[in-house]
């Protein structure tokens, strides 16, 4: 059984498509794994609210970092508080959208805890209990299916 988390971002204190995208995805692997979804979003006052929707599209648990300071988006703040969060649980995956902040934040975090990043991927499934990540190649023209570890 495996957890899997997801970033939800925030923009203006609304949770936006992009963010509910990761966040079903997280849920669908979730699923698959046998495990549940977690989310992770990060914002100024009043996000709670917002972040409340997520449980109805499959989000477990909901962490919510709501402060001042987190209203615009921070990349070493961000970044610090994701991979805080991600190394509490025992996440199979990790999802952030492929939004110009997610391609900025997962890098970073991927730095900070040494682990693999796969961006700009267009499948993701689980097979025989490892996940399977579907990425264009080559400007497109041929896909490569990669299986990701991060275990130490």
């Amino acid at each position: 059984m495996a957890d899997v988390l997801a970033f939800a971002e925030q923009r203006a204190g609304q949770i936006g498509s992009a963010a509910r995208e990761a966040v079903s995805t997280a849920a669908r692997l979730a699923s698959e794994f046998g495990g549940s979804a977690h989310v992770v979003t990060l914002g100024g006052p009043g996000l709670s609210e917002a972040a409340s929707t997520l449980g109805a599209i499959g989000a477990t648990l909901v962490a919510v970092g709501e402060h001042d300071a987190l209203a615009d988006y921070n990349p070493e703040g961000y970044a610090c508080v994701l991979a805080d969060q991600i190394a509490l649980g025992d996440f199979a995956a990790v999802i952030l959208p492929a939004t110009t902040v997610g391609k900025d934040l997962a890098p970073r975090v991927a730095a900070m805890l040494d682990v693999p990043l796969v961006s700009d991927a267009t499948g993701v499934e689980v097979v025989d209990g490892a996940l399977s990540v579907i990425k264009p190649v080559y400007s497109g023209k041929a896909f490569a299916h990669l299986s990701i570890d991060a275990v130490p």
